[in-house]
């Protein structure tokens, strides 16, 4: 058997943490819950279902966040999932599945249905991908726009077979994107104002640059 950890980082989420970690709960040996500090019910809601749950100080860096969850996990393999997601699976499909049967690769990439006030709003940020399981030996480096470094070889699991389901209300897609406008601008000023740019700096700089760029079409959609 595959043991399998799902980390999850929070924030004043009571509202939405039940729905993700029940649709997980069954796929994973252990969930992770690593909370910032939640002022409502998060913590309580997450240990009443069974996670295991952490304390770490917010500090406007979501890598650190999900880095100290995979720190706390237990196994070998990762899933990471936000607060406000959940998991669909097809017929016959969960995740150790999903790794027996690609052997030669160490991360699966997934398909997330974004909705806005439980409906889509029809453009291009509708659909994403995301890799969201992998082997421990994966990590984070980034404060915003987090992605999974260290891995060897990455496959993309079809919608049918697995798909993440993302819901945010307008108001609250509204608050994170002037919250993520704030960090990316931060991210640039701090890149920008290095001696010495490392090949990773100037890489990174050129996509928060992008990011910046597609945030206006971002909140077209959250108006």
């Amino acid at each position: 058997m595959i043991k399998i950890s799902c980390c999850i980082i929070t924030m004043d989420q009571a509202d939405r943490i039940e729905i993700a970690i029940r649709s997980i709960k069954s796929y994973v040996s252990e969930v992770v819950v690593i909370d910032g500090g939640s002022k409502d019910n998060t913590v309580k809601i997450a240990e009443s279902l069974g996670a295991k749950v952490y304390t770490k100080k917010w500090e406007d860096d979501f890598g650190s966040q999900r880095s100290y969850s995979i720190k706390k996990a237990s196994n070998d393999w990762i899933l990471v999932l936000d607060s406000d997601e959940s998991i669909e699976f097809g017929d016959g499909i969960n995740f150790e599945k999903i790794i027996l049967d690609n052997p030669d690769y160490d991360g699966f990439r997934f398909t997330r249905a974004n909705y806005l006030d439980k409906k889509q709003t029809g453009s291009e940020f509708d659909f994403d991908k995301q890799i969201r399981l992998f082997g421990r030996h994966g990590y984070y480096n980034d404060k915003i726009h987090e992605v999974v470094k260290g891995l060897k070889s990455i496959k993309d699991i079809d919608k049918s077979q697995c798909l993440m389901l993302h819901y945010k209300s307008k108001d609250e897609q509204r608050s994170h994107l002037l919250y993520q406008k704030k960090l990316i601008i931060n991210n640039i000023k701090e890149l920008e104002q290095k001696l010495d740019l490392s090949e990773e700096d100037k890489k990174r700089l050129v996509y928060e640059k992008k990011m910046l760029e597609v945030w206006d079409t971002w909140w077209q959609d959250a108006k």
